[in-house]
């Protein structure tokens, strides 16, 4: 029998879109890779935000390993941020704003073992379940950008908190890391700022070892258990290094009030666009 070929024309036409998907996402990717280390160079948070929907609504890839991949991604280039800003601080210092490593152990104790129980939890959970749930994060994410940095207690109006508190609020964000892909930065630079009496720099800089600790020990509750497609997050880390490299020249000079206000807007958009992707 003569073999049945599908009708002419058809299979061009698909391999085409294929063809088009595939090049769409190999600029797209980086470009939001770029775009999430410069907003974390620029502000130190909110840009792991912009991290789990590129791999979910750029890549096209499933809620399952869209998490573990932004993981990855937050790992990376948390660690290259908090090395960059710690090689400024020997090279030129930085009076104020140097990285408390006393207090980023304190709050990453209680994050590195509730970052690890969220992977496990969120593999229980349906993809529609987790993205809901971000979309959640990126509204509370977009409101906190809005509001004005809280002003620091001094040191010499209370005494420091006591330590189980930065380990509970650690906790807290850990699981959100672990069970959604975050870094919750926009939840840990407030909690040391109002909590802590730190300055918001050292706040900042100090945020980007926690990230890194929480966010390592979240992927190791997934590797094994889901693929993750690693040439894609190569990919995306090397682009938000640059960005992040940028972002941290440029912080010198920028506003802070009118990027925040601008990335809020920002983590709006992509909240709506996860939630029409979750309901459809």
């Amino acid at each position: 029998m003569w073999p049945i070929w599908p009708a002419a024309g058809r299979p061009g036409r698909l391999t085409r879109r294929r063809r088009a998907s595939v090049h769409l996402s190999d600029v797209l990717l980086p470009a939001l890779g770029v775009l999430t280390g410069l907003v974390l160079g620029l502000l130190g948070s909110g840009g792991s935000s912009l991290a789990l929907p590129a791999f979910l609504l750029g890549a096209g890839l499933p809620m399952s390993q869209a998490v573990p991949a932004s993981l990855a991604v937050v790992a990376a280039t948390a660690l290259f941020g908090a090395l960059l800003a710690r090689r400024r601080c020997v090279t030129v210092g930085c009076p104020g704003s140097e990285a408390d490593l006393r207090t980023a152990a304190l709050f990453g104790a209680g994050g590195v073992v509730s970052a690890f129980a969220g992977a496990r939890l969120a593999l229980l959970l349906s993809d529609r379940v987790q993205a809901l749930l971000f979309v959640a994060i990126l509204l509370a994410a977009a409101a906190a950008m809005l509001r004005s940095p809280g002003r620091p207690l001094h040191p010499t109006e209370a005494s420091p908190p006591p330590r189980w508190i930065m380990v509970v609020l650690g906790a807290g964000v850990g699981l959100l890391t672990g069970l959604l892909g975050v870094g919750g930065g926009f939840l840990i630079v407030p909690a040391l700022t109002l909590a802590g009496g730190m300055p918001i720099k050292r706040a900042s800089a100090t945020s980007l070892w926690i990230i890194t600790a929480q966010a390592v020990v979240g992927l190791a509750g997934y590797v094994g258990r889901v693929h993750i497609p690693w040439g894609s997050v190569g990919l995306f880390i090397l682009a938000g290094a640059v960005g992040m490299a940028i972002g941290q020249a440029m912080a010198r000079r920028a506003r802070p009030g009118p990027l925040r206000t601008a990335f809020a807007g920002l983590l709006v958009v992509v909240a709506l666009m996860t939630a029409v992707k979750a309901l459809a």
